[in-house]
């Protein structure tokens, strides 16, 4: 990008040309993501790459507004895309402990806002589970935004997994952990594990 924004071509231009010159490696990986994912149809691959391309697309537009606004202040500077426009998945939980827990989060709702939901209960060595609110609706996540958790067993020996992020939920305050994600199924997953514990 850095080679094209020298010319006087239009941001959709170095964008449409960029896409172009990665079209070949997205063909590998789609191509990659059907042979190791054998559960993924053809369809739900091509689904999730649109939705990536889109996304890289709109951030591309973004990083090249940038690089142009360097060189002369006069350039426009392309939008952050809306919460409204980015993807929302429901958000599953594991517990890989030989304890029950239970567990809070903390993230952007679908809504653009920082939320709280919980107390979840998790038995011992739950597979993920589907996270819902107090109206029976999946709990939804924005992308590329983080979570938060925190998490305590409530049998067996006492653990915590906790970060240092606050937050204060139920009248009380707590350090929670940013989750690391994972999109499983279209789903993001997370949870604790009790390895080395």
């Amino acid at each position: 990008m850095e080679r094209t924004h020298r010319g006087n071509a239009t941001t959709d231009a170095i964008v449409d040309g960029a896409m172009r010159a990665c079209a070949a490696q997205e063909l590998n990986v789609r191509r990659g993501m059907e042979r190791d994912f054998g559960n993924y149809t053809a369809a739900e691959v091509s689904a999730e790459l649109d939705k990536l391309n889109r996304h890289t697309r709109a951030e591309m537009r973004t990083a090249v507004a940038r690089l142009r606004g360097q060189r002369t202040a006069a350039a426009p500077r392309a939008a952050q895309p809306a919460a409204g426009s980015r993807v929302r998945r429901p958000l599953e939980f594991f517990n890989k402990c030989h304890y029950p827990v239970r567990y809070f989060i903390y993230h952007i709702g679908s809504d653009g806002k920082w939320r709280t939901h919980g107390w979840y209960n998790a038995p011992a060595n739950q597979a993920a589970r589907g996270i819902i609110d107090t109206r029976r609706q999946p709990v939804l996540h924005l992308e590329g935004e983080r979570l938060y958790s925190y998490a305590e067993t409530t049998g067996g020996p006492t653990i915590t997994w906790y970060g240092k992020q606050p937050v204060t939920f139920g009248g009380a305050r707590y350090s929670t952990l940013q989750s690391s994600l994972s999109v499983v199924n279209g789903k993001y997953q997370f949870g604790v594990n009790c390895a080395g514990r």
